[in-house]
């Protein structure tokens, strides 16, 4: 069984666990020693709490894959207790067009032997796009943004973290698998222009 945690492959000990409701306990506890909010929690695709009755009784074992979001108190704090979110946004949003050239040098970079500056650049990104994320996600429940809003021909308000998240865990897939070529790719061809869908969108104008 594969257990992620905001999209990266971690390891745990599932010692004494034998069913579904086991491993799921074991791991709600963990996390609330972190102090912070899940935000999802998914077995093999599925969202917890629409298979929990029908599978809490099963042995772990036939778990594939468990996918976890959690974000810590203290960034939620900084984002949720910001007096100005829009501006906020708009402050990520600036830092990541100027990360740009950075991400898009992340294959050169490692083929250069420059990895922990390629690192250092990716988890820059993906902690700054989570952000995003979180104050698009603010600026929803206070409604002041629609969650129909349009960000591109495909994609709405709703729809955005979905796509972001979904090429994240690529990201991950491919650094696990050490296939820096394709990690690289995967930041410039598909991060990058979700990034700037949202900073050309009438969101990112209004800001």
């Amino acid at each position: 069984m594969e257990i992620f945690l905001n999209n990266e492959s971690i390891q745990f000990e599932l010692n004494g666990t034998e069913t579904v409701k086991d491993v799921t306990a074991t791991l709600f506890q963990w996390l609330e020693q972190g102090n912070g909010r899940i935000d999802s929690f998914f077995i093999d695709g599925e969202p917890l709490d629409e298979i929990f009755d029908r599978i809490k009784n099963e042995p772990y074992s036939k778990i594939k894959k468990i996918e976890i979001t959690f974000t810590p108190a203290e960034w939620i704090r900084s984002v949720w207790m910001h007096e100005n979110p829009k501006a906020l946004l708009k402050e990520i949003l600036d830092s990541l067009r100027e990360k740009e050239e950075k991400i898009k040098m992340f294959s050169v970079d490692i083929q250069m032997s420059k990895p922990d500056e390629a690192y250092q650049n990716a988890a820059d990104l993906i902690r700054e796009i989570r952000t995003v994320l979180m104050i698009l996600r603010r600026l929803q429940e206070e409604n002041q943004i629609s969650s129909d809003k349009k960000i591109d021909e495909k994609l709405t308000v709703s729809d955005y973290p979905t796509a972001v998240n979904e090429q994240l865990k690529k990201i991950n897939c491919a650094l696990a698998e050490n296939d820096l070529i394709e990690a690289g790719d995967l930041f410039e061809y598909e991060i990058l222009p979700l990034i700037d869908a949202l900073r050309n969108s009438s969101i990112g104008k209004e800001i």
